[in-house]
Formats: structure tokens, C-alpha cells, sequence
């Protein structure tokens, strides 16, 4: 299936490969890119998922990159496009949130520290964490055959009932329109094995 939302990135990618695909597609959507305060968060998360790897394999910070990319195609502005490479640093990160705090701009420190409260109640959430996890959850539909069953089982329903309903509140049709069409897919083949 082609994605119909965004550039397709190369499975695979190097996270260098990566940042560079982030960088075009800033620019390409309007976005001023800050190279240096680009650069200095691609490092922080390069140091957060250090050692820290994906059921496919490839190094965490991978997903974190292509979340951010999926942000910038989505429209979002630079600090939520930036707080995406740190989405999951409490939960799959190995520095503090502390460390993040004394690191990042106040602006993008804010978005990270709401990603992290547990449980967060996403109908009552920011557009910038909305805007995030939404991005997190495209980017872990299009990787979902690297889990196992009962976990797309999960992640599926997770789509259908949570997610889906957030990308119609921030009217995003060609969001909608992936989120479904993966969640129909896998939904299927989950059901069928």
C-alpha cells in the first residue's frame, strides 16, 4: 500500500539519512529550519535512545526522526515538529526529564512534558500533543508487522477508537484516510492468521 499522506522514507533509513529528510521537508513545507537548534535536538535524541532499539531492529531514535518528519508534512509548527524527536524519552529514553528540561527551549520542553504524563487525557490535550501523538501512531501503523498479533490486535483498536476520532477533531482527512486504511489492514490480517 502507498502511503497517501507523506514521502515515503526508505526502510531502513540511517537516522542521518533520516535528519536530512526532515531537514527537505521543513523546508518544502514552509517551515523556517533552525539548523543549529535542529541539529542540537537530533543529538539530544541520538543521546536519549542510546542502546534503545525497535522490534525491527533499527535504532529507536529512527522512529523519532520519522515522527517528526510525519509532523512536518502534517503542517506543524517548528516546536512541535522538534518536541517530536523526544515523543517517547520517559518512557523508552535513558536521560531524565530533568536533563531534557535544562537542554531544551522552554517552548519545546512544555509540548515534551505534556507527551509524558501518563495517561494523558487526549480529548482534553493540546493541538501540539495531539498533533504528536497522532504523527507517533501514523509512524507505529506503518511499522506494525514487526509485533506480534496481540499487540496489533491492540494497537488497532487503539486506532479506531482513539486515534481516528482525534485526527477527525483536527480535521485532517488524509490522516484519517491512512490511520483507517492501516488499521483496516492489519485489522484483517491480525483476524485472519
Amino acid at each position: 500500500m502507498n502511503n497517501i499522506f507523506m514521502k515515503k522514507t526508505k526502510v531502513g533509513a540511517t537516522k542521518e539519512e533520516l535528519l536530512q529528510t526532515l531537514k527537505t521537508s521543513m523546508e518544502e513545507n514552509g517551515v523556517d529550519v533552525n539548523d543549529t537548534l535542529l541539529n542540537s535536538l537530533y543529538l539530544l535524541a541520538c543521546r536519549a535512545y542510546t542502546g534503545v532499539m525497535r522490534y525491527s531492529g533499527e535504532e529507536y531514535v529512527t522512529h523519532t526522526i520519522n515522527v517528526s518528519i510525519i509532523l512536518s508534512e502534517m503542517g506543524a509548527e517548528q516546536n512541535v515538529i522538534l518536541a517530536g524527536m523526544l515523543c517517547d524519552v520517559t518512557k523508552k529514553g535513558v536521560i531524565s526529564l530533568d536533563e531534557c528540561k535544562k537542554k531544551l527551549p522552554l517552548e519545546i520542553f512544555d509540548i515534551v512534558s505534556n507527551l509524558t504524563i501518563e495517561n494523558i487525557d487526549l480529548k482534553n490535550a493540546s493541538e501540539e500533543v495531539i498533533q504528536v501523538k497522532l504523527a507517533e501512531r501514523l509512524h507505529n501503523m506503518r511499522t506494525i508487522e514487526y509485533i506480534d498479533d496481540a499487540k496489533k490486535d491492540l494497537k488497532v483498536k487503539e486506532t479506531f477508537e482513539i486515534f481516528m476520532p482525534l485526527a477527525r477533531k483536527i480535521n485532517n482527512i488524509k490522516l484519517m484516510d491512512e490511520l483507517n486504511n492501516l488499521a483496516v489492514k492489519y485489522g484483517n490480517i491480525s483476524k485472519n492468521m
